[in-house]
């Protein structure tokens, strides 16, 4: 039976094994790591800490060579950031027409000349896209892909449309609706004292109705920034001067000849 003494001479062999495993595995991996360091060096791309690097191997390659860890970590980096590249151009700057092309836009169906398009046929597009998309919330969605299809210069096309969004919503760029919380089940026309609601819940729903299509409808799109307005945002939000013009409103002048004489 082993004694004491041997159980602790036992337990100090395997921890001396475990800390010359982890010395010879940190001077291998800092071999690598610092391949990986003369590579960007003067790249003016960001270097990552030992540990952050080290993060990057996979876990299926922990056991594996130390060239071949030291390869896929390095690589897992680079993908990540490019990932975070691609997002932040997609979000924040106008793509070449080969990423574009990438993405399935067509570079060749642009807006040459804003003035040209017709703002009631840009209103359809979105109109008919809502139908079709169950996801798509006019308030949430309208101004995210506004804004890329304008900065990129495309021609708001149903195509364009449904690319973005799909585009804008894998990369979660767009806002979620607010959940809504479910409603108490009632029986149908029945309130809890037994009155029938039929014709009082038609009226309210006529009513949200009526304020939704107030709030949510693009009424009028500014032709030279392609901004949508609804009627709520035109009575509550428009200056009178934006308002005039996207109404086109005239603008009235004063006759000096009718003014009054002193």
């Amino acid at each position: 039976m082993a004694s004491e003494r041997d159980h602790i001479a036992a337990r100090e062999r395997r921890e001396w094994i475990a800390a010359e495993e982890k010395r010879v595995r940190d001077n291998e991996d800092r071999a690598q790591y610092d391949n990986y360091v003369r590579e960007l060096r003067g790249s003016g791309i960001e270097i990552l800490s030992f540990e952050d690097w080290r993060r990057h191997i996979p876990e299926e390659l922990k056991d594996a060579d130390p060239a071949l860890r030291g390869v896929a970590a390095s690589a897992k980096s680079h993908l990540q950031r490019l990932a975070r590249v691609a997002v932040d151009r997609i979000k924040n700057v106008a793509l070449t027409d080969e990423e574009l092309k990438v993405l399935g836009f067509d570079p060749e169906d642009r807006v040459i000349i804003p003035e040209l398009l017709s703002v009631p046929g840009i209103a359809d597009a979105f109109k008919q896209f809502a139908k079709n998309e169950p996801r798509y919330v006019t308030d949430l969605h309208y101004f995210p892909i506004s804004d890329f299809t304008v900065r990129n210069k495309l021609f708001p096309s149903d195509n364009h449309i449904r690319l973005t969004f799909n585009h804008l919503w894998d990369l979660h760029l767009l806002p979620s609706p607010p959940e809504r919380e479910a409603e108490a089940e009632r029986p149908a026309g029945v309130n809890s004292y037994g009155v029938n609601l039929g014709i009082e819940r038609d009226l309210a729903l006529e009513a949200r109705q009526r304020r939704e299509k107030y709030e949510r409808e693009i009424v009028v799109i500014d032709p030279e920034t392609l901004r949508g307005w609804t009627a709520y945002q035109l009575d509550h939000q428009a200056d009178s001067e934006t308002y005039r013009r996207l109404m086109r409103i005239p603008r009235i002048y004063k006759n000096p000849a009718l003014e009054p004489k002193h």
